[in-house]
């Protein structure tokens, strides 16, 4: 009975260890995978800023072409 004891107490102790070895690799992917998302939303961000830019610009063109066609020119006047 002893023997048993003692090797219940040796599974016991490699369980802890096991959950320990478990519990910090487990924390080292959750903290990767945390850094990889921000890096994904970082760069979604940095494509939606560099479309609302590019539409900034189309717009003040065409707004700049729509004012310069409705005003008389000069010259006919």
């Amino acid at each position: 009975m002893a023997v048993i004891d003692t090797a219940l107490d040796t599974v016991k102790d490699a369980l802890a260890d096991v959950t320990d070895v478990a519990a910090v690799r487990l924390e080292t992917v959750g903290a990767t995978l945390g850094e990889l998302a921000e890096a994904e939303r970082s760069r979604k961000g940095l494509l939606i800023l560099l479309i609302l830019v590019v539409l900034a610009v189309i717009g003040v063109m065409a707004w700049k072409k729509s004012s310069s066609a409705n005003q008389p020119d000069n010259a006919n006047a």
